[in-house]
């Protein structure tokens, strides 16, 4: 469901598994990586076409797939314009272990890519699709990624300042976050500015 949902805003899904092969890719992940010469194909890595493109995403992917419990690991990227194509937007998140379902066909890292071009004002629902984020968290995360303060957002939505800050502790634990800055940038540099 989350994967067409992004589909329908235009934001590209693939899914990794332990050994770095991909386990799906969604209709707008393939469009928007075939458009810029990606090769993208079901039981194999994912590569970029060009080899420092693919150094710095295969690091990222590794990052990931080595995330504790706990710990997420979230990376974004901004891959340049190739020929006739805009410039591309990649996420890179660990998925949670499940040692239930401990195998190579196990899920371990997603990948939500869009058109670098595409850009609105962040959704609440997309904040809490991709950061597992509760929908007061995805509001006062909005309000910060578009510049609020915490005093600013926490008046904006009728909270006390402690609210705020265990709000603002909960979101660093889900975004990976550790900073208010670096949350910013993360949030604006990342897949939810749809």
């Amino acid at each position: 469901m989350l994967a067409s949902t992004l589909d329908h805003l235009g934001v590209g899904t693939v899914i990794l598994n332990e050994a770095g092969q991909i386990l799906t890719s969604s209709d707008t992940a393939r469009a928007l990586l075939a458009a810029r010469h990606w090769a993208i194909t079901s039981g194999n890595p994912l590569v970029a076409p060009d080899r420092a493109t693919d150094e710095d995403l295969q690091k990222q992917i590794q990052s990931a797939l080595m995330a504790q419990p706990g710990n997420p690991v979230i990376h974004c990227m901004t891959v340049a314009a190739v020929r006739e194509s805009s410039p591309l937007r990649l996420l890179v998140k660990s998925i949670p272990r499940n040692t239930a379902l401990d195998t190579q066909r196990r899920a371990a890292v997603a990948l939500f890519l869009r058109d670098a071009l595409h850009c609105l004002a962040p959704r609440a629902e997309v904040l809490q699709m991709l950061f597992a984020l509760t929908p007061a968290e995805a509001c006062f995360a909005r309000l910060i990624a578009a510049g609020a303060s915490m005093e600013r957002a926490g008046r904006q939505l009728g909270i006390t300042r402690n609210t705020c800050k265990s709000r603002l502790r909960s979101i660093f634990i889900k975004t990976g976050a550790t900073r208010q800055a670096a949350l910013v940038g993360l949030l604006r540099d990342s897949l939810v500015w749809l």
